[in-house]
């Protein structure tokens, strides 16, 4: 079985790229300290609040809401 990989180019908005960049930079960082082998044992209840309770990202230029639900 061989890997596929598609690539999406959409004409965005500029003002929703800082969004998108931003949102982008969240499921990256989450993926780099939580995925794999790292939360063996921890609900994902338990990582949203430790990510709550770190506050990782609340300077990023992004309403609450897309941060919060970009942690779910």
């Amino acid at each position: 079985m061989t890997t596929s990989t598609r690539t999406i180019y959409a004409d965005t908005p500029q003002e929703l790229l800082p969004i998108c960049k931003a949102v982008g930079y969240i499921r990256a960082d989450i993926w780099r300290r939580y995925g794999g082998l790292k939360t063996v044992g921890k609900s994902s209840n338990d990582i949203r609040n430790e990510i709550s309770g770190l506050a990782l990202y609340s300077k990023l230029p992004i309403d609450g809401t897309i941060r919060n639900e970009s942690t779910k």
